[in-house]
């Protein structure tokens, strides 16, 4: 059996995830849904924290072992694998990541008071932070639906999520890539992008046909 490691965003939780667990546990894979302080320490150090949990659920299964992150957690997955690579890794699905950091991340970290608020991994979400290479099979979602139409104006000039521009979730080194209209919170819930999270498990790209 596969299995799945779900990470949350900055200032969620796994109940953030609740409905992506139960949508892959009905298609047959295993989850871990982990829980981290991600208001209280850098990504590099988050990603040492769960590095423990995350080798123990990938050397129990006797398949392959895949991530589903929301937002900084995929950042956190891309620390963990740098950091310690399961021999098992399968693919990894990104939903609405910061991998080219994001403008309002920017904005937080030049302002003491939100910098405190929000912790250190902020500053893992600037456009400045600097990136490794994305050796592994990575498929990312992005969001390009706004709840909030004037606090987007001020900060993005393309189509974007409320959170993050759909430019600053490519980098060189993507197995593939999709936009779909929804917005940063609720990606995690869209159910068309759990079924192209699935399609990219299961063929290592995103599927293009109607559903």
């Amino acid at each position: 059996m596969d299995g799945v490691i779900l990470l949350h965003g900055l200032g969620r939780s796994p109940a953030s995830l609740w409905g992506a667990q139960a949508y892959l546990e009905m298609r047959g894979f295993a989850t871990l849904n982990l829980p981290y302080p991600s208001r209280r320490a850098p990504v590099d150090e988050l990603a040492a924290r769960l590095a423990p949990r995350v080798r123990v659920f990938a050397e129990s299964l006797d398949g392959d072992v895949h991530f589903l992150t929301h937002s900084m957690g995929g950042l956190v997955a891309w620390a963990l694998i740098a950091r310690e690579r399961p021999r098992n890794l399968g693919k990894a699905v990104m939903l609405a990541p910061p991998l080219g950091g994001s403008e309002i991340a920017d904005f937080i970290a030049e302002k003491p008071f939100l910098k405190r608020l929000f912790g250190p991994a902020i500053l893992d979400l600037t456009c400045s932070a600097q990136r490794g290479p994305i050796d592994f099979p990575l498929g990312v979602i992005a969001g390009e639906k706004t709840l909030n139409p004037l606090l987007s104006l001020l900060f993005f000039r393309g189509p974007n999520d409320g959170k993050v521009a759909v430019e600053r979730t490519r980098l060189p080194g993507l197995a593939d890539h999709l936009s779909l209209r929804v917005s940063h919170p609720l990606i995690p819930w869209d159910g068309e992008a759990l079924r192209q999270a699935v399609a990219f498990f299961r063929n290592g790209a995103f599927s293009r046909a109607t559903a």
